[in-house]
């Protein structure tokens, strides 16, 4: 009784301790300290806030709104200044034929028709009056600017079912850390009490050494839980887009997922939540102002000009200068008309491909709508086998402990073998790793069912 009470109480103090470590999983071989502790929402938060394929996508979003802005700006006035000083060195010479008109001798005459030093300085205003292709142009601008954030939200979904894989895969496993310890410390108590036994000559050496094998088995499988933790906890930042050296510190636990399925998550479905359908409907979108603006083409462009200016010519540089006197104004308005007739039926061939891409698009939604209702009816039937599954795992771990407790009994009780104890525990072992992958896998298919939904990430 007292050595029973004795190792009752260490085990306790271990196990509070190791529970300690195990309720928030620290960081592996990092250097620096977590700043707070991550559920899964939190992961999924600092995932849609780091990973670099998301921050790509943000660039994606942005570079389309810029784009926007290009496309607006081609419709406001434009105003340009032009000006320019010229110093003729050398002027070129004009022969006439006869230079007798201008008082020069007869025969041809070299005379020049410039000055010196001339100049010019002028401002001119554009703005376009209609243009039909403009407008359309402006309105694909901003549909491609809501192509790119249902690519950004298509990305997003697939980020947290990756997040929220290797999420539960450190709960997983930070379960199967405190069962090998477990395992441990009751394999160890038979090796001692065996020990013990042996001694007194109640039972032979080989009982010992297959109590020791036991242990040595336990503990080399408890070493390779902690490093397969450790993987997975590397993963676990890898897909959130946290740098290596980051501590990462977990709080939760299996307990609060619900696995069960709920029938109001198949009410109202509506496919336009998945990603991949909103983003065939825009580009089909797309493609439809495509096709009106082959169409503008056809009509004409109307602009409005005007240019204000004035120049000089001047023998003397020192003349340039005297702007009242000696330069000369110059303005002038129009517009201006472009309207192309013929492009050797360009446009017709563009209007035939833009119909048939619209076309193909409206066959891909149909496939999609076929694999979104295969995804569902998919996932249903795989969480409810693996909820089957799990409850079957669960009663088997429940009989196997059972198991474990009676073996010890009858070895106690002088009725039974520690080789009975070994197999029990060894059985116990083994529907504890059967439970936990039924219950990863039911996990799984969860998130498959919800991603399929398109409810695996709330916007």
């Amino acid at each position: 009784m007292k050595k029973a009470t004795r190792f009752f109480l260490i085990s306790l103090f271990f196990t509070q301790k190791l529970l300690a470590q195990i309720d928030t999983i620290g960081s592996v071989g990092d250097d620096t300290r977590a700043v707070e502790t991550y559920d899964l929402q939190g992961c999924l938060k600092y995932a849609f806030e780091n990973n670099e394929t998301v921050k790509k996508n943000q660039h994606q979003v942005g570079i389309a709104q810029a784009e926007v802005g290009e496309r607006l700006a081609s419709g406001l006035p434009r105003v340009s200044l032009d000006a320019n000083m010229i110093d003729n060195l050398r002027i070129q010479r004009v022969f006439l034929p006869d230079g007798t008109l201008f008082g020069l001798p007869p025969g041809p005459a070299a005379v020049t028709f410039q000055t010196q030093f001339s100049g010019s300085a002028s401002i001119q205003v554009n703005q376009m009056l209609f243009d039909f292709s403009y407008l359309l142009g402006v309105r694909a601008a901003k549909t491609y600017t809501e192509l790119t954030k249902m690519q950004a939200s298509l990305t997003k979904q697939e980020i947290a079912e990756r997040v929220s894989k290797a999420y539960y895969a450190v709960l997983i496993n930070k379960e199967r850390i405190y069962l090998a310890f477990l395992n441990t410390m009751r394999l160890d108590s038979l090796l001692k009490d065996t020990k013990i036994l042996n001694a007194n000559g109640l039972v032979e050496k080989i009982d010992v050494m297959r109590a020791e094998v036991a242990l040595n088995n336990m503990r080399t499988e408890a070493k390779k839980i902690n490093q397969l933790q450790e993987l997975t906890l590397q993963l676990l930042k890898f897909q959130m887009g946290m740098p290596v050296r980051d501590s990462l510190t977990l709080q939760g636990n299996l307990r609060e997922i619900t696995l069960n399925l709920e029938e109001n998550m198949f009410s109202e479905l509506d496919k336009m939540q998945r990603s991949e359908f909103a983003l065939l409907e825009m580009n089909k979108t797309m493609q439809e102002l495509n096709a009106k603006y082959v169409k503008s083409l056809y009509y004409p462009r109307l602009a409005a000009f005007g240019n204000v200016g004035a120049n000089t010519g001047q023998n003397q540089f020192r003349d340039v200068w005297k702007f009242n006197d000696r330069w000369f104004r110059n303005a002038s308005v129009g517009i201006n008309l472009n309207w192309n007739l013929l492009d050797g039926f360009k446009r017709k061939h563009s209007l035939e491909k833009t119909r048939l891409e619209i076309l193909k698009i409206k066959e891909d939604e149909k496939i999609l709508r076929r694999n979104i209702d295969f995804d569902i009816a998919k996932s249903k039937t795989s969480l409810e086998s693996g909820l089957q599954d799990l409850e079957i795992q669960k009663r088997n771990m429940a009989l196997a402990q059972e198991i474990v407790g009676l073996s010890k009994i009858k070895y106690k009780g002088g009725t039974g073998s520690n080789m009975d104890v070994i197999n029990a525990e060894a059985s116990y072992k083994e529907a504890e790793n059967y439970y936990y992958n039924a219950l990863y896998n039911a996990i799984l298919t969860k998130i498959d069912l919800e991603k399929a939904l398109g409810k695996l990430v709330k916007e």
